[in-house]
């Protein structure tokens, strides 16, 4: 993806990160600045203290995601590993079957135990089920017990507006570009990319985006996070933006009333 991101780079330039934080940066301190000389006299020396300490500190939130991030792939290529010994001792047909084993039987069968004699059975019922979840759309919001709440309680669209969260607030305007994958050579630098969702590795595609849109997400996710840091205006939780939307449409992003609006229809044409 890096050696993507630099040929992309060099192909189709976008305007320079630096250049781009620096602009926000002094557009931050200008907004504390006058934060600041609108609150009484002796509030305002502890207000300025606690914004250098924010500014300075703030970066180290990333820092528990990445270390987590690196202890799950070790715990990955662990399971992998055991997968291909569990394959070489003929209990398992390939070694990704150990993410669908219980906790008790891959266990058991680290420490060499002997392997229940419906164990590939019982994988691929669970492989079926895996299969069945991803074919069904999760709900939009649930319950904190898990029961899935109406779908009448989602932001509903209207004619020429799709609505969501506003996230990262600007507006923009871009062709559209879908994404089922992280990869730099589908985006030119204006584009309003829209994806499912997306995770750490996607946000290096943002600073080449006028705008992102994505079906899920909220406020504090990470894609949330990075687009309010680059400036990008961004709508999370746009349902159906993937098949609403199309490639090359036209749209306009308005991250601060959460909507994206669409190109109108063209009219009837005249005769005469």
């Amino acid at each position: 993806m890096i050696v993507d991101l630099v040929a992309a780079e060099l192909r189709a330039p976008a305007e320079p990160l630096p250049a781009r934080l620096d602009g926000l940066r002094a557009r931050r301190l200008a907004t504390i600045a006058e934060a600041i000389a609108g609150r009484p006299w002796w509030q305002r020396r502890w207000l300025a203290a606690l914004a250098r300490v924010v500014e300075a500190y703030m970066p180290l939130r990333e820092a528990p995601k990445h270390y987590g991030m690196r202890v799950f792939l070790r715990m990955r290529q662990a399971a992998l590993e055991l997968g291909r010994r569990f394959v070489a001792r003929s209990l398992l047909e390939c070694p990704e079957d150990v993410f669908f084993l219980a906790w008790e039987e891959y266990v058991g069968l680290a420490q060499g135990g002997t392997a229940p004699a419906d164990l590939r059975e019982r994988v691929e019922q669970r492989r079926s089920e895996y299969a069945g979840f991803l074919a069904n759309p999760a709900p939009d919001f649930v319950r904190s017990d898990g029961i899935p709440v109406a779908e009448q309680l989602a932001v509903a669209h209207e004619e020429g507006l799709l609505r969501g969260a506003p996230i990262s607030a600007g507006r923009a305007s871009g062709r559209v570009r879908r994404l089922t994958a992280p990869d730099p050579r589908l985006v030119e630098p204006g584009d309003v990319i829209v994806m499912v969702f997306a995770d750490p590795g996607w946000t290096p595609l943002f600073p080449r985006a006028a705008a992102v849109v994505m079906e899920v997400g909220g406020t504090m996710c990470h894609a949330a996070v990075v687009a309010r840091e680059l400036g990008v205006p961004a709508v999370f939780g746009v349902r159906e933006a993937m098949s609403r939307l199309a490639d090359g449409m036209l749209v306009e992003v308005d991250g601060t009333a959460g909507t994206i609006r669409l190109p109108s229809p063209p009219g009837p044409s005249a005769t005469g």
